[in-house]
């Protein structure tokens, strides 16, 4: 992300090997929670917050001239597109224009933010991986180490948009102007989509403190293998 605070792919229950169980390892029958509850440390509570893509085939978008540029890596204009989109795409750090193409942020140059097109279908997290929707959070690197692999209660057992039972597994790849201190910031998608499971489900709701552990670097390999498929997932069904 940019300035703002917080940003998986399209899956089904029966594809996602994390959604054998809520809390359970990809690769173990365990009954659920059990494995994870009796090995994760608590990191105490953080207080949430939400961050998107935005998508400029919102309709709010629509009704103003297309006068700022979204300028590349070397200056070159990406595109055009209104003020308020404008704003937004600094905000949020991700975009998807009306072409498709997805345009995520890459450094300031003289002040100005600079962009760059990439494949991921809603953009790259500060450390290159793709964001994924309810599994990537933005975090202050002082407070949680970047890629760490995260444990939320709160959220296990919660059926998300596609069907699929989510496992309370998140992690921590990305950071934001906004995110200081106890805070997390968590990526729910694009703009376009309305409903966000976290708020609609009041698993997670916005300011409310909610408790989050830290899962052990031996079972945070099988997590982050599991995120490595769902990031070439998600790649692989990028809009063309």
């Amino acid at each position: 992300m940019l300035i703002s605070t917080a940003r998986a792919p399209e899956q089904t229950s029966g594809a996602n090997p994390a959604c054998t169980g809520p809390g359970t390892p990809p690769d173990s029958s365990a009954t659920t929670g059990i494995v994870l509850q009796k090995h994760v440390r608590s990191l105490g509570r953080f207080s949430p917050s939400f961050f998107q893509t935005v998508d400029e085939r919102d309709s709010v978008f629509s009704a103003t001239a297309k006068s700022r540029a979204v300028r590349g890596v070397h200056g070159e204009v990406l595109a055009r597109v209104s003020p308020r989109f404008y704003r937004r795409l600094c905000v949020e750090g991700s975009g998807r224009l009306l072409d498709g193409r997805v345009v995520t942020f890459s450094r300031r140059h003289g002040g100005e933010p600079r962009f760059r097109v990439t494949s991921s279908q809603y953009g790259l997290t500060c450390r290159a991986t793709p964001l994924i929707p309810y599994r990537s959070v933005a975090v202050d690197r002082r407070q949680v180490r970047l890629g760490s692999v995260l444990y939320i209660p709160a959220v296990e057992g919660l059926v998300l948009p596609d069907g699929s039972v989510h496992d309370g597994v998140f992690f921590a790849d990305d950071v934001g102007g906004a995110v200081r201190g106890r805070k997390m910031d968590f990526f729910v998608g694009l703009s376009s989509h309305t409903e966000n499971p976290f708020t609609t489900s009041q698993r997670i709701l916005h300011a409310r403190p909610v408790e989050v552990f830290l899962i052990p670097p031996e079972l945070a390999e099988r997590y982050s293998r599991l995120h490595r498929v769902l990031a070439d997932r998600e790649s692989a069904s990028a809009p063309d």
